[in-house]
């Protein structure tokens, strides 16, 4: 008799340790892409539009993805590129992705949990140069261009957690005639991000937006300017395994059989 409750009981909490590993898993998602609309993109030196001399389009693109599941160490990858186009990196359930040409300037990150897991992706685009002008005289310089900035999550608000964040900029830059080097003057800078934890706020759906950036800044003569554009993308998300009410139950009788074996020893 006494075997045979021993064997109830231990069977009981094996079964329902296993049940609850086995638990259904939950997936949350986390997409977030930021752009540059280039057709937006005005520059005007003393009123008019610049001659540039030399640097445009060039570019540097960063890229990173990776996971950190329960008990196990962060698993980082990355790829970057100074003047490359692209740079995309996949690893687990992430993927980042940055690129820069003439014509655009992109960053991307995909993110996906799926039981346990937690995912990022980090992508970043810079520094895209307008161009570099000379001004031979005092003139007041006004920029300005849109960015657009997409968001995207799918998961339960109730024990899911999910990030966007997005950071752009825009600077402007003075040659060292005796460097060489290009010092930053000013610069316009923003941010915009989306962040839920378990039991908080739901950021289900897609959020867009359409931030504008703004220089004005006077420029003394004899010297040669330049402008970039720098983006940055950060998605995350992340779950943990949520027992059914049928498993809690047999937690329940698993508990109940271990006192009662408990009691039975102490007798």
């Amino acid at each position: 008799m006494k075997k045979g409750k021993i064997i109830t009981g231990v069977l009981a909490v094996f079964l329902t340790t296993f049940l609850i590993v086995g638990a259904v898993h939950a997936v949350s998602t986390a997409e977030v892409s930021i752009w540059v609309d280039w057709s937006s993109f005005s520059m005007t030196v003393g009123g008019s539009s610049p001659t540039y001399s030399s640097g445009i389009g060039s570019t540097s693109t960063n890229a990173t993805a990776g996971y950190a599941d329960s008990g196990v160490a962060s698993d980082p990858h990355w790829a970057s590129g100074w003047g490359e186009l692209a740079s995309q990196v996949v690893v687990s359930n992430a993927a980042g992705y940055g690129s820069a040409t003439m014509s655009s300037l992109e960053a991307t990150g995909e993110a996906l949990a799926d039981g346990i897991i937690s995912t990022y992706a980090r992508a970043t685009a810079y520094v895209y140069r307008i161009g570099y002008f000379w001004v031979e005289e005092e003139a007041t310089l006004n920029a300005s261009v849109d960015f657009n900035i997409e968001q995207f999550f799918s998961y339960d608000p109730s024990f899911e957690r999910v990030g966007g964040y997005n950071e752009f900029a825009m600077g402007l830059y003075r040659v060292n005639p005796e460097t060489g080097i290009s010092e930053k003057i000013t610069e316009s800078r923003d941010k915009f991000l989306h962040y839920g934890s378990p039991g908080t706020d739901d950021w289900n759906g897609t959020w867009t937006s359409t931030p504008t950036l703004i220089i004005a800044h006077s420029l003394t003569g004899g010297y040669e300017y330049g402008v970039d554009v720098f983006i940055y993308t950060d998605a995350n998300c992340g779950t943990t395994a949520i027992p059914e009410p049928a498993t809690m139950l047999l937690l329940g009788v698993g508990l109940v059989g271990l006192a009662g074996v408990r009691r039975k020893f102490q007798k």
